[in-house]
C-alpha cells in the first residue's frame, strides 16, 4: 500500500485525490486547513475544462464576449457565437471533488494539522497548497469582490495597469452578480484599489463578499524535492498575465494521479505528467517571461507593449492562453514606426533605429525558446 499525504484541498489537491482514489493500492489522506474552500480568483476556465472535470463543473455564466483594456481605455473587443470561457462556482466544484474522493475511499481531514507528523509516515507528499506552498516563487496580492451589479452576462473584461504593473477583471457571476478583482505588483493590500474599481466602473447595488489572497507569477517550477511533489499552483502553474490557474492545476493533478494509478513510480509518474502538460507549461513560461520583461521596462515602454494588444491577439489568447513573442515584437515595432514616422528628422531616425536595435535583443531570441509554443 502506497501512502500519499496531500497537503491542500484546493483545485489540484482535490482533483488529485479524486483521480488517485480509484486505485486500491493507494492510501490517500488530504489535509486541508479550512472547512470550506475559500481562495478567491476570477473563477474563469476555458470551456474545454468541462470535458476534463471529474465532476459537474457548476457553471454560473457563459462568456462569449471579451474586452481588453489598458488604464480603462478599450483596445480590443471580440465576440464569438459559442461560449469560450465558463465562470464557475469554484467553491462548490472543489467541494464536490473532495466529497467524491472521500466516497471512493480517500480520507479528507479538515482543520489545523502538524505537517511534520502528517507527512512523516507518507511515501509520497503531494504539495498542493497553491501560493502558500514554501517554494520561493514570486507572489502577488489580490483582492476580489462578489457584488450585485448591472452587467452583461456574456462579457469578460481584463484591464491592465502599466504604471504599477497589474491587472483587474470584471466577470459575470450569475444571478445579477459580478466577480471583480485586482492584482498589482508591490501592493500588499489592494482592497482600496478594488473599492475604486467597484465605485468607478460598476453600478454596485450590494457587495456580497470580499476576500484577499495571493497569486503565483513565477513558473513553471516542475521539480520534485525528495518525496515531495508540487502540483498545480504550488508548481508555478499560473498564467501570470491573466491569473488563469484552474485549468493547469486540474490538468497537472489529473495527469500525475493517473500515472500513479497505472503503477508508475512517483518520480516517473511526475516526469510523465510534466511531459503531458508540456504545451500548457510552455504557455505559462512565456507569460512569466513577458511579466519579467514588463518589470524591466520603463513605464512608457510597458504602455507601448500593452498597446500592442489587438483583436487578433485577443482572439488567440482567450481561446488558447498562448502568447506569441514574434507577434508582440512585430506589433511593437510597427507601432513605434507609425508613432514616430510623421515627425522624425534624420537625427530622430538614428535615435529611433538605435532603440530598435536593442529591442530584438530583448524579444526576438526568445522566439526560439523551447517553452514558447509559437
Amino acid at each position: 500500500m502506497l501512502r500519499i499525504a496531500v497537503l491542500g484541498g484546493g483545485v489540484s489537491g482535490a482533483a488529485f485525490a479524486l483521480a488517485a482514489s480509484v486505485a486500491s493500492g493507494l492510501d490517500i489522506v488530504v489535509y486541508e486547513l479550512h472547512q470550506e474552500y475559500t481562495k478567491p480568483c476570477g473563477e474563469a476556465v476555458p470551456v474545454e475544462v468541462e470535458r476534463a472535470s471529474p465532476v459537474e463543473l457548476h457553471v454560473l455564466s457563459e462568456i462569449k464576449k471579451f474586452e481588453f483594456r489598458v488604464q480603462g481605455e478599450t483596445l480590443a473587443q471580440v465576440s464569438f457565437r459559442r461560449p469560450i470561457w465558463y465562470i464557475i462556482d469554484k467553491k462548490s466544484w472543489v467541494g464536490s471533488m473532495l466529497a467524491e474522493a472521500a466516497r471512493r475511499g480517500a480520507r479528507v481531514l479538515k482543520g489545523r494539522y502538524d505537517q511534520c507528523a502528517c507527512t512523516k509516515s507518507a511515501d509520497i507528499v503531494v504539495e498542493a497548497r497553491g501560493p502558500f506552498a514554501p517554494n520561493g516563487l514570486r507572489k502577488l496580492h489580490i483582492a476580489r469582490a462578489i457584488a450585485r451589479a448591472e452587467w452583461d452576462e456574456e462579457l469578460a473584461v481584463l484591464d491592465y495597469e502599466p504604471v504599477k504593473i497589474g491587472f483587474s477583471w470584471i466577470f459575470p457571476y450569475g444571478k445579477g452578480r459580478v466577480n471583480a478583482g485586482v492584482s498589482v505588483l508591490g501592493v500588499k493590500n489592494p482592497q482600496s484599489i478594488l473599492s475604486r474599481l467597484l465605485r468607478d466602473r460598476l453600478k454596485v447595488a450590494k457587495v456580497d463578499d470580499t476576500r484577499t489572497s495571493l497569486i503565483t507569477v513565477d513558473g513553471p517550477a516542475l521539480s520534485a524535492r525528495g518525496r515531495c511533489f508540487p502540483i498545480g499552483e504550488a508548481a508555478g502553474l499560473v498564467h501570470a498575465l491573466s491569473g488563469e490557474g484552474i485549468r493547469p492545476s486540474l490538468y497537472h493533478a489529473l495527469s500525475f494521479a493517473r500515472e500513479l494509478v497505472r503503477g508508475e513510480s512517483a518520480s516517473r509518474a511526475y516526469t510523465n505528467a510534466k511531459r503531458e502538460i508540456g504545451s500548457l507549461a510552455s504557455q505559462i513560461g512565456t507569460h512569466h517571461r513577458v511579466f519579467k520583461l514588463m518589470r524591466l521596462l520603463g513605464e512608457k515602454w510597458r504602455l507601448r507593449l500593452l498597446k500592442c494588444i489587438d483583436e487578433r491577439f485577443v482572439r488567440e489568447y482567450v481561446r488558447t492562453g498562448a502568447i506569441s513573442w514574434s507577434a508582440i515584437a512585430l506589433s511593437l515595432l510597427k507601432r513605434l514606426r507609425s508613432s514616430m514616422a510623421p515627425t522624425a528628422g534624420k537625427r530622430d531616425v538614428l535615435v529611433y533605429d538605435s532603440k530598435l536595435a536593442k529591442l530584438p535583443g530583448i524579444l526576438l531570441p526568445l522566439q526560439d525558446n523551447p517553452f514558447d509554443p509559437s
